[in-house]
């Protein structure tokens, strides 16, 4: 039993990238462009790779998998893929999306390259839309009811500049383990440049099928592994 809260809020606005936090989305196969799985609350949220609070989240998922997984080897477990993490560099999304690309017989334009330099978060939720707010003349704003949902809703479009409360999970899915980051509160800005051009089910694939009930650091002496 974990004896830690598996909770995280971030700290500092970051740049969240395809919101779908108002209405649940499936996952489109980029393939058949047909949906498939459940909808989804997902969000990405893009930190620089010295953000304090990529490194927090980095850290607290690594007790996750400790109390998960005890005596795991997470560097051999991440380099053979039986682990896998709510998070990429930007230099492994653009690789992947230039592979993809190239096997279309297409060519990468170099349209993602914000992303160098950066880490990607992929969160998401099933159960229950996330607590919503926004940031109104300096002040947070909670969004309780549906109709300051919809009164306020254009504000959380990709390249907004806010910030996220998840919970991190680690659970084992026909013998792959993973840690997922369970999206449960979601801020708002209303400021930031557009970015768009992207599909979300291009970030967020890996968890169609893969996302399960949510009820499953400061001071570490390890490296972080990843």
């Amino acid at each position: 039993m974990a004896d830690f809260d598996p909770r995280y809020t971030t700290t500092e606005l970051a740049t969240l990238l395809w919101p779908k936090v108002v209405v649940p989305e499936a996952y489109i196969d980029p393939k058949t462009k047909k949906a498939k799985g459940e909808p989804a609350y997902t969000t990405a949220v893009l930190f620089p790779n010295d953000s304090d609070d990529l490194r927090a989240i980095k850290e607290l998922s690594i007790q996750v998998i400790k109390d998960q997984w005890p005596g795991l080897d997470i560097r051999a477990a991440k380099a053979d893929k039986s682990l896998h993490l709510p998070w990429d560099t930007g230099e492994e999304m653009i690789a992947k999306k230039t592979k993809r690309l190239a096997d279309q017989g297409k060519e990468y334009n170099g349209g993602d390259d914000y992303q160098l330099g950066h880490t990607i978060l992929k969160t998401t939720t099933k159960l229950s839309r996330p607590a919503l707010a926004v940031l109104l003349n300096g002040k947070l704003v909670d969004l309780l009811d549906d109709t300051a949902i919809a009164l306020h809703k254009s504000k959380f479009y990709s390249g907004v500049q806010g910030a996220v409360q998840i919970k991190l999970n680690a659970t084992e899915v026909e013998g792959k383990k993973f840690v997922t980051a369970y999206l449960q509160q979601v801020v708002s800005s209303g400021t930031g440049k557009q970015i768009g051009g992207k599909l979300a089910s291009e970030t967020f694939g890996g968890f169609a099928g893969k996302v399960v009930a949510e009820d499953p650091s400061t001071g570490m002496e390890d490296e972080i592994p990843f």
